[in-house]
């Protein structure tokens, strides 16, 4: 009520787990969101898409991804975006009892337009172990192209898989 600024926003996910037979199952996740304002730069960083981290790109640090800008030290610094695409693809194979493997591929990125060509990917392996209360996942992920850095990064999740 006493902001300056008016904006809306949406983001639209969506996730299908589709069974290829008693070991194998496809999962197929999707992220769309977009921002309109007049006033996108006076909006707050906790209201723009950024992309990168556990549940996003992985293979990329939490919100290392979207576009930057220059800071008072003349560093580059992630200051995210009015729109978002994310899309991954993963196959996870039943090894031993609660015991799984993963591979997978994340695609996409935030961007200020839907025009921009510079999305990324990552690609990895992981391992599964569905517990009573949520699954708990061990992902090495690695950048496909390089954007920043091409080592390993090891993500951790843990929660319900729907």
């Amino acid at each position: 009520f006493f902001s300056t600024t008016n904006f809306i926003q949406t983001e639209i996910q969506g996730k299908w787990i589709a069974p290829i037979n008693e070991k194998i199952r496809l999962t197929l996740i999707g992220d769309i969101g977009s921002t309109a304002s007049r006033h996108f730069n006076e909006l707050p960083l906790s209201l723009r898409f950024f992309g990168g981290g556990d549940k996003s790109i992985r293979g990329f640090a939490y919100h290392a991804l979207g576009p930057t800008q220059l800071d008072n030290n003349g560093n580059t610094v992630t200051v995210g975006g009015k729109h978002l695409l994310i899309t991954t693809i993963e196959f996870e194979r039943k090894l031993y009892s609660e015991l799984s493997g993963a591979i997978f591929v994340d695609a996409g990125n935030a961007m200020n337009s839907w025009n921009a060509k510079k999305l990324a990917a990552g690609a990895g392996i992981g391992i599964r172990w569905a517990t009573p209360i949520g699954a708990f996942k061990l992902d090495l992920a690695r950048q496909v192209a390089q954007i920043q850095h091409k080592s390993l990064r090891i993500h951790l999740n843990f929660g319900m898989d729907l």
